[in-house]
């Protein structure tokens, strides 16, 4: 499965999107797991969209959907953005909570 993310570092919030941005219709409900995490999906109840805050300080993988996914771009962003440090120090994903 392909995925789409977008980062803001001033927010630290990381948008992952399971089909390309440009397809992505306005979501017809949401889910929050967490003050954290969010998930969005189209009206048929399919997953649009992942939200994730505070995200270079770890994010909790439990309950969201395309887990494997969301990793390698948890792993991709630390990298480009030097939290790759604190996340190998961290019990927190890309290390993983599942």
């Amino acid at each position: 499965m392909a995925v789409y993310t977008h980062y803001d570092p001033k927010a630290d919030a990381a948008w992952i999107y399971f089909r390309k941005p440009s397809m992505i219709e306005r979501p017809s409900s949401s889910e929050e797991l967490d003050h954290l995490r969010l998930i969005a999906y189209d009206s048929t109840g399919e997953v649009l969209a992942v939200e994730i805050l505070d995200v270079s300080k770890g994010v909790d993988l439990e309950g969201l959907p395309g887990q494997a996914e969301i990793k390698a771009e948890l792993h991709r962003l630390a990298g480009t953005y030097g939290w790759g440090k604190y996340y190998k120090q961290s019990n927190l994903a890309p290390e993983v909570k599942v």
